[in-house]
């Protein structure tokens, strides 16, 4: 189990610290252990569920941006 600082959250998603703490408090984040009065850490593992999460999530959105327009193609030229 590793736990990794804000800065290295920040990295693995590409996300500002501004809206990690903005998606963890609408619940769209996994949530922090607090290790102390103002030090926070995030399970590896938890930050990696959301990651492979949000690709599906991109992944599914493609496949029907390619089927929608597959459709808007043929009823244009059939």
């Amino acid at each position: 189990m590793k736990l990794l600082r804000i800065a290295q959250v920040a990295e693995l998603t590409g996300l500002s610290k501004t809206t990690i703490y903005h998606y963890m408090s609408t619940g769209n984040f996994p949530q922090c252990i607090k290790v102390g009065l103002r030090a926070s850490r995030w399970l590896e593992s938890d930050v990696a569920v959301w990651i492979e999460a949000k690709r599906r999530e991109r992944l599914k959105l493609n496949i029907y941006n390619l089927e929608t327009s597959y459709q808007v193609i043929n009823e244009i030229f059939n």
